[in-house]
């Protein structure tokens, strides 16, 4: 997740964009053709000195605008005709926030790798200890018997119930924007259906049905999505955070091994010491 949210690649998800939009508009025949290679040449994160950028996206208040400046003038050093045509017919906010959409994209991915996996494992474990005895709790405190293999179940139900919101909502939420500085998209006279098809098709994401610059309820639900997730994480954590603890010990976690942490500072596992039996 680092990675895709590294700032050079942010960065090269904005000049993704800017490189589709010349293909799609060349093929289109709105700029010339001979732009096309100029400005895509231009369209890689490694030209840009990504501090000074930031510097100028805090006077700009927003990143596009100082980015497109750069990348006409790096455009103009081979091709001052095709530096006129960076850009063309878009706004600071399709290039943002197609950005963010890709960079949304590529979070939901490794997350539902990451909920695979998970998934998997609780639903293996569900199955090695559906005949496992453990103690139900109301208000935490002892209720009745349950197998611990109907917990991790729930656990695998609830985080697959996420996995099949994430996998909705690329689908559906995910989508292009492009719509000039007013959503008309009047530089482009009456091609600007027809290059909103092809610039979706070469970035591949879909077309919505009109432009969105100000409608934020898709992003909205991606969120909401994501909190639902985090909940969920959380609640299986603090589970298991209760169960191991050590006048308790149902479960636990095993220490001082690669990826845990506070092994350090882990007191040694005391011995079981088996109850005091009550007459």
């Amino acid at each position: 997740m680092r990675a895709i949210l590294d700032d050079r690649a942010r960065l090269q998800r904005m000049l993704d964009f800017e490189a589709a939009l010349t293909r799609a508009e060349a093929a289109i025949g709105v700029i010339p053709a001979s732009a096309v290679d100029p400005i895509v040449a231009a369209c890689r994160a490694e030209h840009y000195d990504i501090a000074a950028l930031g510097e100028a996206a805090a006077a700009a208040g927003n990143l596009a605008s100082p980015l497109i400046a750069a990348l006409a003038a790096e455009v103009t050093k081979t091709d001052a005709q095709a530096a006129a045509c960076v850009h063309w017919g878009a706004t600071d906010q399709d290039v943002l926030d197609t950005a963010l959409v890709l960079e949304l994209r590529a979070g939901i991915d490794a997350l539902i790798g990451d909920l695979n996996r998970a998934i998997e494992a609780f639903t293996t474990l569900a199955g090695r200890l559906r005949r496992t005895a453990s103690v139900a709790r109301i208000s935490l405190r002892h209720a009745l018997p349950m197998p611990f293999g109907l917990k991790v179940a729930g656990y695998a139900a609830a985080l697959g119930r996420s996995r099949e919101r994430l996998r909705r909502l690329r689908k559906d939420a995910l989508v292009l924007q492009f719509g000039g500085s007013v959503g008309t998209l009047a530089a482009l006279g009456d091609q600007g259906l027809v290059v909103t098809e092809r610039l979706a098709a070469l970035i591949d994401l879909p077309a919505p049905e009109a432009p969105w610059h100000s409608h934020r309820d898709r992003l909205a639900e991606v969120a909401s999505a994501f909190g639902i997730l985090a909940g969920t994480c959380g609640k299986i954590g603090r589970d298991m955070s209760l169960l191991m603890q050590t006048e308790i010990a149902e479960v636990f976690e095993p220490l001082g091994l690669p990826g845990s942490d506070g092994a350090a500072a882990a007191p040694p596992r005391l011995s079981r010491v088996p109850p005091p039996r009550w007459r």
